[in-house]
Parts: structure tokens; sequence; C-alpha cells
């Protein structure tokens, strides 16, 4: 039974109050829904900004060498990653674990400070930090064939093609024709390993792309030297270059060289360049049929052409 409304007028027909309601109702809701929408596109606009655009500049020095490149364009990839670093370097601490042994960033008597100083991402995908280098001998005489350091191993992440279905022992007897040569290919390492500790090994190339195989360039001050993603480090250290990528920037890290093969070193300099370096790495990069013949060049064709590309963007 339908009851007619407190203070309604008598003659006015129930569906006129009912359209009346349906109008009110419809007005309430398109008011909800715009001062929603303007919420929503508020913080959604804030969040953009508060991530787009980076305060980041080269140190002095290096002007020349990324003359061009339009770091305003860049934005800052991950705060929250690159102060873990920081955090390391302060308190040994990287995503809340404490970090013992090798994986330490610094102690008493060895410091070995990342330096992370940017982390940031270009608008055609390309990364770029800022950061030390230390020292990676992997895939070289010293490991393979001489006398291999504490940390120190034959074998580099990056596994020519060639030798992928070879046996371990294999590739470590022909390790020349399976592995990155320290000693002869500027190459560089990317945090990829966590051992026993519970931090995602991998969040680097999640959050940048790089990945085995993809292609980069180094600077120091004036000097650019193309270079590949070979090897993978500890989660918590990040900047790392080959001996060959040392030789390449005019700071060697060799002592002695093999008096038969002087491409080999046999006595290293195990101490990082604590000097900035800047990295530009090139995601889905990586070069087609490398071999260890031809990898120097491929690489610096492709590392170079997409650098300089960075300078007409």
């Amino acid at each position: 039974m339908l009851v007619r409304p407190e203070g309604s007028l008598p003659g006015v027909p129930y569906f006129c109050y009912a359209t009346l309601f349906l109008m009110v109702l419809e007005e309430l809701m398109f008011r909800f829904s715009v001062r929603s929408l303007f919420a929503v596109s508020f913080v959604i606009a804030a969040t953009q900004f508060s991530s787009a655009g980076t305060s980041y500049q080269p140190p002095s020095g290096y002007e020349n060498a990324v003359k061009g490149i339009k770091f305003s364009q860049a934005e800052n990839l991950s705060e929250d990653y690159r102060l873990q670093f920081k955090k390391c370097d302060e308190q040994n601490v990287f995503r809340g674990e404490k970090m013992k042994g090798y994986r330490r960033c610094y102690n008493d008597r060895y410091k070995d400070p990342n330096n992370l100083n940017g982390l940031i991402k270009f608008p055609s995908g390309a990364i770029m930090f800022d950061a030390k280098m230390a020292v990676d001998v992997d895939g070289g005489y010293k490991p393979c064939a001489g006398t291999p350091g504490k940390t120190d191993l034959c074998p580099t992440t990056y596994i020519f093609d060639q030798a992928r279905g070879w046996s371990e022992a294999k590739r470590k007897k022909n390790w020349r024709k399976a592995y990155a040569n320290s000693d002869k290919l500027p190459y560089l390492v990317i945090p990829w390993a966590s051992g026993r500790y519970d931090a995602d090994p991998k969040e680097f190339s999640k959050l940048t792309g790089i990945t085995m195989g993809d292609v980069g360039v180094i600077v120091y001050r004036d000097k650019v030297v193309p270079v590949l993603v070979a090897d993978g480090g500890p989660h918590n250290k990040i900047g790392e270059g080959s001996l060959a990528a040392f030789d390449e920037i005019g700071v060697t890290r060799c002592g002695k060289r093999h008096s038969e093969y002087p491409d080999y070193c046999t006595e290293v300099l195990n101490y990082s360049l604590s000097k900035p370096v800047l990295y530009f790495l090139f995601p889905n990069s990586a070069v087609k049929d490398a071999t260890p013949e031809n990898i120097y060049e491929k690489v610096s064709a492709k590392a170079i052409t997409l650098f300089q590309d960075l300078k007409t963007d």
C-alpha cells in the first residue's frame, strides 16, 4: 500500500515526487563523483610530480663526455632502493639485514663504500648511475689459470652461446672460449646474488630492466668506454668493472703482468676507484651471435650508438 509522503500536496501525483527524488539523488551522485575524480587526479598528479625529473648533475670534469645529454628529462628510478646502498655504506645494513663478511660495505680495516649518488632513468629507458668502481677479475687469467683470491671465480655469469651446452669442467678448461675475459674485455658487474640473505637478488634487474648480455658505457672524466654487462655480484654492492675496463679508463689495477703473455695480469691491485664513475646501461640491448673473437667490436658499435642517441633525444 502506497503512503503519501508527509507534507505532500493533495492532488500531486506520486510519480512527481519520485522523479524529484531521482533528480536530487543524481545531482548528489554527480557532485560526489566529480569531487572523487578531482581527488584521485590530484593524488596521481602529485605522485607523478614527485617522481618526475631529477636534480642529478654529473660531477665537475665530466662535462665534455656527457655534453648534450639532457639529465633534466630523466627521473629518479627508486630513491628507496638507492638509499639502501647508502645505508650499507654507513651501517652495513641492506633491506633491514646486517651484512657480514665480504658483504660488508666497510669495516675498520677495509672501506669500500658504494658511493651511489644517482640512479636515474631516461625517457628512452636508458639507466644511469654514479658510483665507485671495484675490481672484478672473474673470467680472466688469475682465477682461471693462475692463483685466485678468496672471492675470485673462474666463471662469469655471462657465458658465450658456444659454451652453453658444455659441462662446467669443460668450460673451465676452455675458459677463454666460455667466459667474459676480465683481462681483455671491458665489462661491468651488476647486483645479482643475495646468497643466504632474504633480499631479492634480482631487485636491480627488476627495477632497471638490465640483465646479462646488455651493453652500456662507463664514463670517467673525459673517457667513454663501451662495456658488456657480464657478471653478477652481491645484491648490496654496486659499481664494479673488469681489469680491462680499468685499463681503458687509464687507471690500471694490474700490478704485474705475465712474462710471456702481457695481456694477462698475475698480480691485481685490489682496491676500488672511489672517484665517481658514470654508468650508462641500455635494457634489451644484447648483441647477437657474439663470440670471444667479435664481442668487443659488437659491444662497442652498439653501446656507442645508444650512448650518442642519448645526446639527440
